[in-house]
């Protein structure tokens, strides 16, 4: 202690950067957070690449609207990799970034395709059963994307700490 060497506890005040979560729960908050940084992201870009019909020449009709989510989810995934890594998982640096990086987008994989199963299928086959208030609109397009956001989420905390930042 007297040797002047700063210790990981003391040099978090200095760098002004927040210390590791210390439970499960405090870890979860953190990467929910992360996690509502990445939904105006993805709902921004989802919205741009739309509106814009940036996907138009390379789908067929309905699949613009897959072709936008996948977009703008792998923008979401970039961003949530850099707040995850800098303030969720920085306990957890042991690895390179490449390495992170490549895990992350892997475990990411799945919970994108989950995502874009999801929200075609809310906005598709079952729409018919859900309250056409709901999802037989264009604002159902929104409700569906929220709805596999929220379960997304979950699905990617377990990969994130058993894949990406272990």
């Amino acid at each position: 202690m007297g040797d002047g060497r700063a210790t990981a506890a003391s040099a978090a005040p200095l760098t002004g950067a927040a210390p590791p979560p210390r439970s499960r729960w405090a870890r979860f908050a953190r990467f929910a957070i992360v996690g509502a940084s990445g939904m105006p992201v993805d709902y921004a870009v989802f919205i741009l690449v739309k509106s814009l019909g940036l996907v138009g020449q390379w789908s067929l009709g309905p699949l613009d609207l897959l072709h936008a989510n996948m977009v703008s989810v792998a923008v979401a995934i970039q961003n949530n990799f850099l707040w995850n890594r800098v303030w969720t998982f920085r306990d957890r640096r042991g690895n390179p970034l490449a390495e992170q990086w490549l895990r992350f987008n892997l475990a990411s994989l799945s919970t994108w395709l989950l995502n874009n199963l999801i929200v075609g299928a809310l906005d598709g086959p079952l729409s018919r059963w859900l309250p056409a208030i709901v999802l037989g609109s264009t604002v159902g397009v929104y409700v569906a994307k929220a709805i596999a956001i929220g379960v997304c989420m979950a699905v990617n905390y377990v990969l994130s700490t058993r894949v990406a930042f272990r």
